[in-house]
């Protein structure tokens, strides 16, 4: 019997070494992903999926909403990273950038 799960978060990414994580279990199969800004910031965010070992199964860099599919290989904990793209070298500050996504997977 499949099941729908749904993650819906709401957070922000406020300074440039900030990294967000977000940690999910998931069997094969395609998740939904929508993310949308809560302000007028222009600045980047890449936002990666990941499987627990670090191994990237996707990856993107927005400057605004966005949505798409991620195909999760095989069952497993995997995690969602959402950081400025530049966070390890950048030096000026940025703003706060507020988000919030939603992730529907069919298991």
């Amino acid at each position: 019997m499949n099941q729908m799960i749904v993650l819906h978060y709401t957070a922000a990414i406020n300074h440039n070494k900030d990294l967000d994580y977000f940690n999910f279990y998931a069997k094969p199969g395609t998740f939904n992903f929508a993310f949308s800004r809560l302000s007028s910031s222009s600045e980047s965010i890449t936002i990666w999926v990941r499987k627990q070992t670090g191994e990237t199964v996707h990856r993107v860099v927005i400057k605004g909403n966005t949505s798409f599919s991620v195909n999760i290989p095989e069952e497993g904990q995997y995690y969602i990273q959402l950081m400025a793209p530049n966070a390890m070298f950048e030096t000026n500050p940025i703003a706060p950038i507020p988000y919030s996504f939603k992730a529907i997977f069919n298991q």
